[in-house]
């Protein structure tokens, strides 16, 4: 599956979190400038800011509900 990315969106967090391979693979089409972030950088990230830890809640919340909804329409 294709997904275009945006100014403030990420990919890659499954894998800091649990520590499981990567799951996703991502090319550029144009000039990026994106932030490099190691799993221990990722939790001292999320323990001090909540707004950052909300928007990887909710973007995991909504990708396990889409794939619980593909699943869900399987045979």
């Amino acid at each position: 599956r294709t997904v275009r990315l945006g100014r403030g969106d990420f990919f890659g967090e499954m894998s800091l979190i649990d520590g499981g391979p990567r799951s996703a693979s991502v090319t550029a089409d144009g000039p990026i400038k994106l932030l490099v972030v190691g799993q221990r950088e990722f939790w001292e990230l999320l323990s001090t800011a909540s707004s950052i830890s909300k928007k990887i809640m909710s973007a995991l919340a909504a990708r396990l509900r889409d794939a619980d909804a593909t699943y869900s329409e399987c045979p």
